[in-house]
Order: C-alpha cells, then sequence, then structure tokens
C-alpha cells in the first residue's frame, strides 16, 4: 500500500506520557493528548466544528514500581468534542471519567490493558483516554526494564575452563 502525505493536515494530535521518579521509589506518571483541527469544519452531534483545540484530555497517577500496581488514578477532560445535548441524547465524551478514578488500585500487568478496556472502551468509553492508559502502562513497563539491574551473563568458555563458571 502506497501513502502519500500532500497538502496541509487538517488534524494534528500530540500525544505526551511523561514518568517521573520521586524520593520514595514510587512514579508519577502524567499522559496528555492534545488534538487541533489546523482548518475546515466538521459537522460533530449536530453542530460544525471550526479550528482550534478538539480534544485536550490528561491522566495523571501513582505507580508503585515494586508491585507494579496503580496508587493513583485521576482523568481530566479540558476540551471535549461534544457536551451532552438533546442530539446526543444526553451523553457526552465526560461520561466515563469517573471510571478511570475506579481503577486505582489495579495492578499494571498483562491484564491491564483488559481491565481498561472494559472500563472506558466501547461505544460509551473514551479512546483517547484509553491510549493515554495503554501508553502510560506501556512507559511504566519500559522504564522498568530499563532501570532494572543487568542479568546478562558474561559469555561462558568450554567446560571446565577459567570463563565456564566452573570451580575446583
Amino acid at each position: 500500500m502506497r501513502l502519500e502525505a500532500r497538502g496541509h493536515p487538517l488534524h494534528t494530535r500530540a500525544l505526551s506520557v511523561v514518568l517521573a521518579a520521586r524520593a520514595d521509589g514510587k512514579l508519577d506518571v502524567h499522559g496528555a493528548v492534545l488534538d487541533l483541527r489546523k482548518r475546515g469544519f466538521v459537522p460533530v452531534a449536530g453542530d460544525l466544528q471550526g479550528a482550534g483545540v478538539i480534544h485536550d484530555m490528561r491522566l495523571a497517577g501513582t505507580i508503585d514500581p515494586a508491585s507494579a500496581r496503580l496508587e493513583t488514578l485521576a482523568a481530566e477532560q479540558r476540551s471535549v468534542a461534544f457536551e451532552p445535548s438533546a442530539v446526543t441524547g444526553g451523553e457526552s465524551c465526560r461520561d466515563p471519567i469517573d471510571r478511570i478514578a475506579a481503577l486505582a488500585g489495579t495492578r499494571l500487568d498483562d491484564g491491564w490493558a483488559r481491565r481498561l478496556g472494559d472500563a472506558i472502551g466501547g461505544p460509551r468509553g473514551c479512546s483517547h483516554l484509553l491510549t493515554l492508559g495503554t501508553c502510560s502502562a506501556r512507559a511504566r513497563r519500559g522504564r522498568s526494564r530499563a532501570s532494572a539491574p543487568s542479568t546478562a551473563r558474561r559469555p561462558r568458555g568450554p567446560p571446565g575452563s577459567a570463563s565456564s563458571g566452573a570451580t575446583s
């Protein structure tokens, strides 16, 4: 498949995840997604949206690396694509925000993506916060691997040699 990018983008996304080590050994995690429509108009929920910030959403939490437990988690949605209205049946992008905080206390293990998706994915969820939550867990795993002591072994020589690790 050939993909060519020409002209000027109508929409730009910035995605950021920052992990910061604390003095107590825990990690603060901050994630943000910012969607900017650069030009044009798009019909959304019965209205026309023009250029400007479309999404500005953030996650903040505290991770205990020793247990891989997410101790705190909070979401903020400074700007969303649509608010509750008669056209949306009262639904809004902000609807799943309370379900984010309920994930505090869970482990960032192999089941994290499933738990996150169950809580805030799907048609009544928020794909933007889902993306931030997924990226934050991956960043924590990457940081854990990068800061873990090396488990690489020295090259081993033939059995019985000084470099084989065998002792007499």
